[in-house]
């Protein structure tokens, strides 16, 4: 099993694929920001694991009017018309597009799990024995959206 060195997860690379699927398949901007910036106070969060020949954890958080902005789009719904159901929905497709694009990224042969959805307040999403490889920070009107990539210990 190999780790991703910086020349295989490169920020641009990150920020690249992330704008591109908001923007193509939602038709919502989202821009860079500092983490440092992000508001993480409400989120929801989907969490997919990679297994294979890379290991690691994908880590998805979004404000819940992020999440509600791309339920609407998704499920051809009006904002206001969304459930809890439907954000959920939202933030496992989200983080499914997004594993699946930093997949690509990745060395060798790897497959990505069923997303999984946290809701709440002041909790932290870690792999035992493994490290943050990155976070990535984006806004949408001013909303948190959070990508985390976590490596498994080898």
């Amino acid at each position: 099993m190999t780790s991703a060195s910086p020349l295989e997860l490169q920020e641009f690379d990150i920020e690249h694929m992330a704008t591109g699927i908001w923007s193509s398949v939602l038709g919502i901007e989202i821009h860079r920001c500092n983490v440092d910036d992000l508001d993480l106070d409400d989120v929801l969060t989907g969490v997919i694991n990679i297994t294979g020949d890379w290991r690691g954890t994908v880590v998805l958080s979004c404000h819940p009017g992020v999440a509600r902005d791309a339920a609407a789009t998704m499920g051809g719904l009006r904002p206001e018309d969304c459930t809890d159901e439907d954000l959920d929905d939202a933030a496992c497709e989200l983080t499914n597009m997004t594993a699946g694009g930093i997949k690509a990224l990745l060395p060798g042969t790897c497959s990505i799990s069923l997303p999984t959805v946290v809701r709440g307040a002041n909790y932290e999403v870690a792999v035992k024995g493994g490290a943050q490889l990155g976070a990535y920070g984006f806004h949408s009107n001013r909303r948190t959206i959070l990508i985390r990539v976590l490596v498994a210990p080898s």
